[in-house]
């Protein structure tokens, strides 16, 4: 079973699928097995994806292959039992095993043109389709089950585009405790310094003053006595 699933080359807005009356032949790409057919359109030879068919004319695309008597699709491809999930139906639960539906890409929705196949396989080789289907799932549980490790990642894909912008403002930095502490002893220091320059200034004017009073009393000593 090819993985993922298949990029369309047209949408509805840009082509009028209406104008396509009839598929007159196909090819197919050896590596993946996608098919593309080839349409009349307004009388002129069209390519378009068997994706986009299924998708707009599923119809016409189904009496397409019925046209080939005695063959089914995979005959005419000679591409054996290789198949592309194209839709998931419904889901189920046998014996605690998630179950999905599926319609694959050329076949109907119906009868023996769908299977049941496990949802891990599901999961793996074409997460798209059981991401699509899991969107109208309304249980969340059944949801969460049937896409097991998809959603985490989807969550985070999510988380990461509405994550809002943060914008770079400038802080001050805050001080490590080590920090702090230097600055502390810095302050300590400054202060520790300032005293030491008061002390030293208060013990020089008081040598000046003893100093100033010394030479004063030498001198009261030297005046004669008028007595």
């Amino acid at each position: 079973m090819p993985r993922g699933r298949p990029r369309s080359k047209l949408s509805e807005q840009d082509f009028p699928y209406e104008t396509i009356k009839k598929i007159v032949g196909h090819t197919i790409d050896p590596e993946t097995a996608l098919v593309t057919l080839i349409a009349l359109s307004k009388g002129n030879r069209i390519d378009v994806s068997e994706w986009d068919i299924q998708e707009h004319l599923p119809g016409l695309l189904y009496e397409y292959w019925a046209s080939f008597k005695g063959q089914t699709r995979q005959d005419v491809l000679k591409i054996g039992e290789l198949y592309h999930p194209y839709r998931l139906l419904k889901h189920r639960r046998v014996r605690g095993q998630w179950q999905v539906l599926v319609q694959w890409l050329g076949y109907s929705a119906e009868g023996e043109d769908v299977s049941w196949e496990p949802a891990n396989k599901i999961r793996v080789d074409a997460p798209d389709v059981l991401i699509d289907y899991c969107g109208y799932v309304d249980d969340d549980n059944v949801k969460a089950a049937l896409l097991g490790h998809l959603r985490m990642e989807e969550s985070a894909a999510e988380a990461q585009e509405v994550k809002p912008a943060v914008e770079a403002v400038a802080t001050p930095a805050k001080l490590s405790a080590k920090r702090k502490r230097e600055s502390l002893a810095e302050q300590s220091e400054a202060t520790s310094d300032k005293r030491r320059r008061c002390k030293f200034l208060g013990l020089l004017l008081c040598s000046c003053f003893f100093h100033c009073a010394g030479i004063l009393a030498d001198d009261a000593e030297q005046l004669p006595d008028t007595s």
